[in-house]
């Protein structure tokens, strides 16, 4: 299997798998986005895994249809199988397929290929198995899709902490060293981090791809008791923010304000306590400021003076935005048209 492979897709897998290379910055510099690398490292990553749960359901199945129904089941459990490889629950926009994808084998990938269409096709078009295959894979969440495209660094990541082996990787062009504690998703499970101390002193958690140049070291490490605090605190605190400073925080909702608290989870910083409206925070300052400055009016800073003066500086500038007569009007359609 060495030529191009065109993959029929329903609009709403077409544009995930978009979606993913963006996110997970396959995006050449002119802005073009690395379809054939991105396609190319799914497959390579993900097909044993999902070869291996088909033939467990397959397994499964065959032994449940053998203990209830006489004679030949083969044709039945085909029948099932392709049920439950469809997308469930897709009105027929999806079903359509209107979309596709082009990509082709790397040489350096040929192998996995040659193998795919040797062993894993059984009577389904090349399209077919691999719009499958895509499809399993968008059906889990956005932090194991993360494990499934950066697997290399994952499964050494994960080695490094369990050897206490130190980390080399990039940052801005220069090689530093990395103690990995612990690898985590977050909150809402929708990316994974990386947290421990970068240069056996400052506590840093990142983001998985952006990981760059990683290796790891023979030589090994220990993390002391009081570093070990601090990194579960760090870590369980909000992992993405763990370079941030913590500090308290006393801050004040409105009941519009609190149902949109309880409502809007991503980045949402955990109360330590409530009392009549104030929410009391120990929480990574930017991770305070990027969540409460969307909520306007509905939530004011009572302390530190610091982030209450950095909310107030923010909401500032955004009414100097909108108070200075910027609008292009040329740009507005119907612009010479009466209002009524």
């Amino acid at each position: 299997m060495d030529e191009k492979i065109k993959v029929n897709l329903s609009y709403r897998d077409y544009y995930s798998l978009l979606n993913d290379m963006e996110l997970f910055y396959y995006v050449k510099e002119n802005g073009e986005l690395k379809q054939n690398q991105f396609l190319n490292q799914l497959v390579v990553n993900f097909y044993k895994d999902d070869e291996n749960q088909n033939e467990l359901i397959s397994s499964l199945l065959d032994k449940q249809l053998k203990a209830n129904i006489k004679g030949n089941i083969n044709d039945l459990k085909d029948s099932l199988l392709s049920l439950l490889a469809t997308p469930k629950n897709e009105s027929l926009i999806y079903r359509s397929y209107d979309c596709s994808l082009s990509f082709r084998p790397s040489k350096e990938n040929q192998d996995v290929f040659d193998y795919i269409e040797a062993n894993l096709l059984k009577n389904v078009s090349i399209s077919s198995y691999f719009r499958s295959l895509f499809h399993s894979y968008l059906r889990l969440s956005g932090a194991e899709r993360e494990a499934v495209i950066f697997s290399r660094e994952t499964n050494q990541i994960n080695e490094a902490i369990e050897k206490k082996r130190i980390l080399r990787l990039k940052i801005g062009g220069k090689e530093e060293e990395f103690y990995p504690f612990q690898m985590r998703t977050t909150k809402e499970e929708n990316f994974i981090y990386v947290i421990g101390l970068l240069k056996g002193k400052t506590i840093y958690s990142f983001h998985l791809y952006k990981l760059k140049g990683l290796t790891m070291t023979t030589h090994t490490f220990e993390f002391s008791n009081a570093d070990k605090k601090a990194l579960t605190k760090a870590s369980s605190s909000a992992i993405e923010y763990a370079n941030a400073d913590l500090i308290e925080a006393k801050i004040r909702l409105t009941p519009l304000g609190q149902k949109s608290f309880r409502r809007i989870w991503h980045n949402r910083p955990e109360p330590i306590r409530i009392e009549d409206g104030f929410y009391f925070f120990e929480a990574p300052y930017q991770q305070l400021l990027h969540y409460f400055t969307r909520f306007g009016n509905e939530a004011e800073v009572f302390r530190p003076l610091r982030l209450r003066n950095d909310f107030k500086h923010f909401y500032e500038k955004a009414l100097k935005a909108y108070t200075e007569n910027k609008t292009d009007k040329e740009t507005w359609p119907n612009q010479n048209k009466k209002e009524v």
